[in-house]
């Protein structure tokens, strides 16, 4: 599916689609295939909180190296990290609202005073929590001050403090999912690597931090690049950007994005991976509250076909764009089918 987007080029590639394309163009050249991708580097790279550690994560699951034991109990700590992070934040929102009851405010105090890089987490700990999410009070927060989302995206809260009971176990053992989404800020640049075998090629994914103290570092990542592959949080499209100049966080991705994809590269492909569509779907109805022009109404399609025009908008290069759910290994099993596809299409055609 090929539309043109004022001067850029937008591609949503299907499976039936690339597999037709990768056959009819005579995939009798294999061999000229394998010669030109012994080694594929690809440049990971968005603003903070867009998925791409997570998108790393899952490309490693799939095909990269098993998780070393010490990595798993690393999962555990960061978890816990994360969910001590997520109270101190409800707490202190709890308290600026004036919300509080009796069987909560001793837990608050004990909230203030958790470490959490030190405090052992048990199953009485647990317990408490559990206690204290299910207070009326607490329930109202979440259904009127604040979209669960905002809190969920600085520590992915949510999916840990639901499961509180099972981490909390002697013998816990980390699942797929809890690797996902144990999140840590990434700082410098982390690799992973790992061999396709169709087409043969050894991959090197680049991850360099999306805080923009991190953005610096970019150019390392991407200079021997033969993708860039940019995430954009596309839930975040309501969200208050941190730069006072931006009215939403999905402004700030466009300005990052398209000043990264306007340098003159001839030998990169960049793909635009649209990330967390599962929580966008949930959004949809509110997109025209920050987008006026967007005339869709709740159709997810004619919404991602507006956030990709809008990001894409006066861009003189093809950009080749995927919506994603990291988190979905079965989705991002196909996606990554696609985008091999799509490097051997364009080698193949470069070679003509």
């Amino acid at each position: 599916i090929n539309a043109e987007y004022g001067e850029s080029s937008y591609l949503d590639f299907s499976p039936l689609l690339l597999t037709i394309e990768y056959l009819s163009m005579g995939l009798c050249c294999k061999g000229l295939v394998e010669e030109r991708l012994p080694h594929l580097q690809v440049a990971v790279l968005g603003l903070e909180s867009s998925g791409k550690s997570t998108l790393l994560k899952q490309f490693r699951i799939l095909h990269g190296e098993p998780y070393t034991a010490q990595e798993l109990n690393d999962v555990l700590r960061i978890l816990c990290f994360n969910l001590f992070e997520g109270l101190k934040d409800l707490s202190k929102d709890l308290k600026n609202l004036s919300l509080k009851s009796i069987e909560n405010q001793a837990f608050l105090v004990e909230i203030e005073n958790i470490s959490s890089t030190e405090t052992i987490f048990t199953e009485e700990l647990a317990q408490k929590i559990r206690s204290f999410m299910s207070d009326e009070v607490v329930k109202t927060y979440f259904r009127e001050y604040r979209n669960v989302s905002e809190i969920d995206e600085k520590h992915n809260f949510i999916y840990v403090v639901e499961d509180v009971e099972r981490l909390a176990q002697p013998d816990y053992s980390p699942t797929r999912l809890d690797i996902l989404h144990a999140r840590q800020a990434t700082t410098g640049l982390t690799r992973i690597s790992f061999r396709t075998e169709s087409p043969k090629a050894q991959w090197e994914l680049v991850d360099a931090g999306g805080q923009p103290s991190e953005r610096t570092r970019w150019a390392l990542a991407y200079e021997n690049a033969r993708i860039i592959l940019f995430c954009v949080a596309i839930n975040e499209f309501n969200f208050v950007s941190d730069d006072p100049n931006k009215t939403s966080r999905l402004h700030e991705a466009k300005e990052v994005f398209q000043t990264l994809a306007s340098q003159e590269w001839t030998d990169k492909a960049v793909l635009l991976f649209l990330n967390k569509n599962d929580l966008f779907k949930q959004k949809v109805s509110k997109l025209h509250q920050t987008f006026k022009k967007y005339k869709g109404g709740n159709d997810y399609r004619s919404a991602i076909d507006f956030i990709a025009r809008f990001l894409t908008e006066g861009l003189r290069r093809s950009i080749y764009c995927f919506d994603t759910c990291a988190l979905d290994d079965c989705q991002m099993s196909v996606v990554f089918s696609d985008v091999r596809f799509l490097i051997t299409r364009k080698l193949i055609l470069e070679n003509l």
